[in-house]
């Protein structure tokens, strides 16, 4: 199995019907062998273009300890299979995000009615 030989492992949550994994991505040359896994939701360039050259050329992986990319592993959707929640600090960049675009609209509105009453006198 892929998802083994990578070592990724994941959670079916069946209250919420969905999986929770690590994000990432793995690098295969064209023989099929894992050349790099990289963990997070963004790749520094240099990195994803050694990874690629390196798979092209069927050179072997640096050597890289899974501690370096601790702090790059975050759960899809931020879920957290052992609480079956979301995590709070998402919710409420959520909740402060929405906030803000209602605020955003309301503003909006009140300078449309504004401008258009300076506009009829």
């Amino acid at each position: 199995m892929v998802s083994a030989a990578l070592g990724y492992r994941y959670v079916y949550d069946s209250t919420e019907r969905q999986y929770a994994h690590a994000s990432g991505i793995a690098v295969v040359s064209a023989r099929g062998r894992i050349g790099r896994v990289m963990y997070g939701v963004s790749f520094p360039a240099r990195d994803l273009h050694d990874a690629l050259d390196r798979a092209r050329h069927e050179d072997p992986p640096r050597a890289v300890a899974a501690a370096e990319f601790a702090p790059a592993w975050l759960l899809c959707f931020h879920y957290d299979p052992q609480t079956g929640r979301y995590t709070f600090a998402v919710m409420n960049a959520v909740r402060v995000a929405a906030l803000l675009a209602l605020a955003g609209l309301c503003l909006a509105i009140v300078r449309m009615v504004r401008n258009e009453r300076r506009a009829r006198s």
